[in-house]
């Protein structure tokens, strides 16, 4: 039983990080012993599973008979730590999709950054067509304007792709860089749908980063409206109005 005291106390440790009792003399801590039961493991390391903590509290308990066997240790500590390696196993697995789900991002943003630039320059360009425009030049634009719309839609396509993988980095074991990415994926998403008045969308996607935000977009979702200035080549200022839950930007006239 003495053994199983002296097992109990490094367990406490590994589990809490600080010794059960402390004292600066032989002396005191004899007497910490006597005077003052052992804080419960999960009291200083919340996180410390129940049964674990309860075992640690029993092996360093006053009373000798309350102390487990060396069987009973064994069979809660084998228990703990097939959990421990499942999860390490699980968190390297989601780790390892969070990556690609990573590196899927960057790759869809840099073309959305793409897309967005021809669909400006295509814009500016069928503005200056007009009705005298050789034929060949408009139909030259026209294929433009479809290659843009099909690539548009992969687009489209790789964002989905970017959502699956950070949804199966959560699905293996949920971590809070995996639920950022996907809040800050799903708030371009809003703020895309909001501007182009598709309102549905918008307020879709609106939820989709509350449910994953932890607080970096609290500020955006409270937003109850604001002027905003964009600079392409021209100044337009907008302010957002208020729909229901949603905030649509509308040109300021």
């Amino acid at each position: 039983k003495t053994d199983v005291y002296s097992l109990g106390v490094i367990l406490y440790e590994i589990l809490t990080g600080r010794r059960p009792y402390e004292g600066r003399s032989p002396m005191k801590l004899l007497m910490e012993m006597v005077r003052r039961p052992v804080v419960n493991p999960r009291e200083v390391a919340p996180d410390v599973p129940g049964e674990v903590a309860e075992l640690c509290a029993q092996c360093i308990d006053r009373e000798p008979e309350v102390r487990p066997d060396a069987r009973e240790i064994k069979e809660i500590l084998d228990r703990w730590l097939d959990g421990v390696e499942q999860d390490r196993r699980r968190l390297a697995a989601a780790r390892a999709r969070l990556s690609a789900a990573t590196t899927l991002r960057d790759a869809y943003e840099t073309r959305r950054e793409e897309l967005v630039k021809r669909r400006m320059a295509l814009d500016d360009e069928v503005a200056r067509l007009g009705l005298a425009t050789p034929d060949d030049v408009r139909e030259g634009s026209w294929g433009r304007q479809q290659t843009l719309v099909e690539d548009e839609l992969g687009l489209q396509q790789s964002f989905a792709e970017t959502v699956k993988a950070a949804n199966q980095s959560l699905g293996e074991y949920e971590t809070p860089e995996a639920h950022a990415l996907l809040a800050a994926l799903f708030r371009d998403r809003s703020e895309e749908a909001a501007g182009a008045g598709n309102a549905s969308d918008a307020l879709y996607a609106r939820a989709l980063v509350q449910e994953h935000d932890d607080g970096t977009h609290a500020t955006w979702l409270a937003d109850k409206g604001t002027v905003v200035s964009h600079c392409a080549g021209t100044v337009r200022v907008e302010r957002q109005v208020p729909l229901g839950p949603l905030l649509l930007r509308r040109a300021v006239d």
